[in-house]
């Protein structure tokens, strides 16, 4: 996680239990990993709030430049056989030549 090896964690949990006492200890890591899923949890909260806030500005965008009459951000083009589909209008059709 912090690129600590197993020497480093000894040392500082030995200096942990100097400073803090047997009887502190427990309380502290406790407390500590209650700080860090509130931390954690606070970080997936700002990420989907985040993500919420991505679909909520597109559309914004797209409309602004809609009212600017400029050509939107992510507009998609359509599929090459949306186009063919189309059909032309049909040719009128030709008198019939009355026999003479």
């Amino acid at each position: 996680m912090f690129n600590l090896g197993m020497g480093e964690i000894m040392i500082i949990l030995v200096i942990a239990l100097i400073f803090l006492g047997p009887s502190r200890l427990p309380d502290v890591a406790t407390t500590l990993g209650k700080a860090i899923r509130q931390f954690r949890r606070a970080t997936n909260d700002l990420s989907d709030q985040l993500h919420i806030d991505d679909e909520i500005r597109r559309p914004m965008q797209e409309l602004k430049a809609a009212l600017r009459d400029e050509p939107a951000p992510y507009q998609k083009v359509a599929p090459p056989e949306a186009a063919k589909s189309v059909s032309p209008a049909p040719a009128p059709a030709a008198e019939p030549k009355s026999p003479a």
